[in-house]
């Protein structure tokens, strides 16, 4: 599992009194585990919301706490997986449902359907036509459908699911809630009908395809099964029924 671990030195949201770091101006602090040194707290998690001078001095135009807020918005992207139900009605039902998408993507082996797919997801939507991806799989096992997907990801969340499925209701504002204000731990999180993850963790495990590891060997595991040796697996991985 990546390791991170965040100093408030330097930090414009940390609160200073005589030299020494009494709180955040931003309430995050006590939401962390943490220990102190050289007067500043350290904490052994990302706290996406560290801040230096240099930033602020390039932000001066704006307020730091929305700017700040602006930028640790959630970027989410779905992707949805077509192949073996054909029923756009269906598949309207599920695009209806999802929640803030930054862009979406849609995977698909039969070329007749991809323009009225292309046309459900643009409506429903709203997105910009170049943040909508209908990708053709053709003599691809199912287990690597998600992996074909993941190639148009972004920096930021990657949700999965099935054409006629439907995401729960206050999706994103449940997810925003538990990662910007409880500022919980959500690597992977597994939900009745689809799967949630950071795109970087994806792609730092290599997704659902082998791969070489240190001492020469090839691991043969689904993503799901490689995050499954980390020794704080029950940490990173949630079930929706979890996320307040």
């Amino acid at each position: 599992m990546l390791k991170f671990e965040v100093h408030c030195k330097g930090c414009v949201f940390a609160e200073v009194k005589d030299g020494l770091q009494i709180g955040c101006y931003l309430k995050n602090i006590q939401k962390f585990e943490k220990t102190y040194e050289d007067g500043y707290f350290i904490i052994n998690r990302r706290c996406n919301s560290h801040r230096d001078q240099k930033w602020l001095k390039e932000n001066k135009d704006d307020n730091p706490y929305e700017r700040v807020g602006q930028e640790n918005r959630i970027r989410l992207g779905y992707a949805i997986n077509f192949i073996g139900s054909y029923d756009e009605d269906l598949f309207e039902k599920t695009v209806k449902s999802l929640d803030n998408p930054s862009y979406v993507v849609v995977v698909n082996d039969r070329p007749e359907h991809n323009k009225k797919l292309f046309e459900i997801v643009q409506k429903e939507t709203k997105l910009h036509q170049t943040r909508i991806n209908i990708i053709q799989i053709i003599n691809q096992k199912e287990e690597y459908y998600l992996d074909e997907a993941f190639r148009n990801a972004k920096n930021g969340f990657f949700c999965w699911l099935k054409s006629g499925d439907t995401l729960p209701r206050r999706f994103y504002e449940r997810l925003d809630n538990a990662i910007n204000v409880n500022m919980e731990v959500v690597s992977v999180c597994l939900g009745d009908n689809f799967l949630l993850f950071q795109s970087t963790l994806f792609k730092h495990l290599e997704g659902n395809k082998s791969r070489m590891l240190e001492d020469g060997s090839i691991e043969n595991k689904t993503f799901l099964e490689k995050i499954k040796t980390f020794e704080d697996y029950e940490k990173c991985v949630r079930k929706w029924s979890d996320i307040s």
